[in-house]
């Protein structure tokens, strides 16, 4: 007897579309970025293709380098039996970072196909989906396959696919926001950092608010706009931002995301909490689909790094199931059923 399935998944949809709120946020799994024998580690990127990278203190003391491919880890080990800190990954699995060598100082480095690469003294902070990294030294640096570009006076931070790159300088003391575009250096607000920028030219960071808090900023073609916090008098920052324009970092109490219009506490909207003393601190990465890099306590109280994987709404699957009520039915039809 042939089952009218399609109709009844129509009548799901429908019902799970009723059901739906539009308002409440989406929930997500969270995966704990373990590694064998280790107590303790953290998360500092993640790419599109869910990997993500951080480091993690061995039984012997030594802080390694790890790249996480979902919850598989793999040791990149140190550099020159340095600790090596990496900060970005790109989708081709490229990652930069920088380790400081007690004799030498910081090294910038990148990581290709099977070891690090010394790009030369520095801090590498960012990389984009060409290799090409940005960091600082006494100055801002840019490193691409064949060249070494002094960007001035200035902290490089985050490079997008353009070549748009954020940062921060300092003068008088106080830190001013900054971005270059096409070699030129701009400033963008007195009292902030930048951190980050997508392929929009939206920028993310920090600046100092009217109340004397520094907090969570967006700078985009329509100006800049304080993103805000959960509370009166808190601090906030933003770390990263994708590009459907969502935003991740923290205030006073905890991780945060902000998405449209709504300012999301993450401990508030994880389907699998740990439990125990487990909460989550800062949001450092967030990809194309959502998914964030952040880095929190676990049960027992140790520093970890987590991935935060968004489960979609019903409404999301109402959509989906709904579009199969306008596929056509192909076949004759059995009318004993």
């Amino acid at each position: 007897m042939r089952k009218h399935t399609i109709p009844k998944l129509c009548g799901l949809g429908l019902l799970l579309a009723a059901l739906a709120s539009p308002a409440k946020a989406n929930l997500f799994r969270v995966t704990e970025l373990l590694v064998p024998n280790v107590e303790s580690s953290s998360v500092s990127a993640i790419n599109n293709r869910g990997q993500s990278v951080g480091t993690a203190t061995t039984a012997d003391g030594v802080t390694h380098a790890i790249l996480w491919s979902g919850a598989a880890a793999r040791d990149l080990g140190t550099w020159k039996g340095s600790m090596v800190t990496p900060l970005a990954i790109n989708d081709a699995g490229e990652i930069a970072g920088f380790a400081n060598a007690p004799r030498d100082g910081p090294h910038a480095l990148v990581w290709r196909s099977s070891g690090w690469i010394d790009l030369g003294h520095g801090y590498a902070q960012g990389m984009n989906s060409g290799g090409q990294v940005v960091g600082y030294d006494q100055r801002g640096t840019l490193w691409s396959a064949d060249s070494v570009t002094d960007l001035g006076n200035a902290l490089a931070q985050g490079i997008n696919d353009a070549g748009d790159i954020v940062g921060y300088r300092y003068a008088a003391g106080n830190p001013i926001a900054v971005v270059w575009r096409n070699g030129v250096l701009t400033d963008l607000e007195r009292n902030g950092a930048a951190y980050s920028i997508n392929g929009a030219g939206d920028i993310v960071g920090e600046s100092r608010s009217a109340t004397g808090q520094y907090q969570a900023t967006l700078w985009n073609a329509q100006g800049k706009s304080l993103l805000g916090t959960t509370g009166d008098g808190e601090h906030s920052g933003a770390f990263d931002i994708n590009e459907r324009d969502q935003v991740v970092g923290y205030n006073n109490t905890g991780a945060l995301l902000w998405t449209g219009q709504k300012q999301v506490d993450l401990n508030a909207v994880l389907a699998n909490p740990p439990g125990g003393q487990f909460r989550l601190l800062l949001a450092i990465g967030i990809n194309e689909g959502g998914q964030i890099a952040a880095v929190g306590t676990d049960a027992n109280n140790y520093i970890r790094g987590y991935v935060l994987t968004p489960i979609p709404e019903p409404a999301s699957l109402a959509l989906v199931l709904g579009g199969l009520c306008l596929l056509p039915i192909g076949g004759k039809r059995d009318l004993r059923s």
